[in-house]
Formats: C-alpha cells, sequence, structure tokens
C-alpha cells in the first residue's frame, strides 16, 4: 500500500542519478549498471536515496519522520536539493518532518521552497535558547516561519571568529 507518487521516484532518480533497491536487509545503489552498498556512495546519495524507498515501498502519508542534521555532510548545493525533496514528499504524501539543523542553507531553502510550492502555512520553525537558570538545558520557542531568530543564534560564529580573529 505505497503512497507510489512515481513523479516523485522519478525526481529522486535524477536527483541521485540511479535507483536504490532493498534487498538482503541492506540498501544497494545502482547507477548505469554498477551496483555498490549505500555505505559506499558519495554523501549525498546516502541521504537522499532511502527517501526513494520510502515513497515508493511504503506508505509514509501519516508519518512523521524525525531526521536530526541532515545536512551535515552535504555540499551546499545538496543541502538545498534535500530541503527541497523535504518540501515535495510533504506536498505530494503529507509525510511530515521533525528536522533539527544547524545550516541557514537548510532553514531558508525550506521556507523559500516551501512559499514557491504553496505549502509554507503548513512550516513551523523552532528556536532553541538555552536557559539561564539551568545549565545544559534549552526552552524551545515556535516561530513560525520567521526564521531571523535562528538566524540571529547562528550568527553566534561570527563573535567568536572575531574574538579569536581580532576583527
Amino acid at each position: 500500500d505505497a503512497d507510489n507518487s512515481p513523479e516523485l521516484v522519478t525526481s529522486i532518480h535524477k536527483l541521485i542519478d540511479g535507483k536504490v533497491e532493498y534487498t538482503d536487509n541492506k540498501f544497494i545503489y545502482h547507477n548505469n549498471g554498477t551496483e555498490m552498498p549505500i555505505s559506499a556512495a558519495a554523501a549525498s546519495i546516502r541521504e537522499l536515496a532511502p527517501f526513494e524507498f520510502l515513497v515508493e515501498k511504503t506508505s509514509i502519508s501519516k508519518d512523521v519522520l524525525l531526521i536530526d542534521e541532515p545536512e551535515a555532510h552535504l555540499h551546499p548545493q545538496w543541502i538545498v536539493e534535500y530541503a527541497r525533496l523535504v518540501v515535495l514528499m510533504y506536498k505530494k504524501t503529507g509525510t511530515k518532518f521533525f528536522i533539527a539543523s544547524h545550516s541557514t542553507d537548510f532553514v531558508s531553502a525550506v521556507k523559500y521552497i516551501a512559499e514557491k510550492e504553496g505549502v509554507v502555512s503548513s512550516l513551523a520553525f523552532y528556536y532553541a535558547e538555552e536557559d539561564k537558570k539551568q545549565k545544559y538545558m534549552y526552552n524551545y520557542h515556535s516561530i513560525g516561519t520567521d526564521i531571523e531568530p535562528i538566524f540571529e543564534s547562528f550568527n553566534k560564529s561570527l563573535d567568536k571568529i572575531s574574538e579569536y580573529g581580532g576583527w
């Protein structure tokens, strides 16, 4: 009972320049007659390919996927591609995502691609703020689609560069 969104599966195939198959309890990446375990493929393929399996082989329309920092090992271009895929999966299948990210590229891409795709009203960004009374504890604030507080938080790295680099 898969969602079987052919358009979305085709987009994923183009994006990863191949296909993924799940056999013998492992994912195999196929590209132009070559096959390899997904673990041996490039980081972008490892991050994006499992979505093909989810879209083509399962029914994920009512599920929530929890993803922690998917952009951590991706080139900036692939961060944007990943964000686009997340937005399109939501739009086509209704799958909901809860994603933790430290990437301004990812946050921006999700927001602006969701606007273009007409699903921005379904977005909810949250901002984590360190608790002033309890060390290593955080308070989370819903900020809707106003991503400016997230950028202010990420800009702390510029303060550290200035401090250590003296500019």
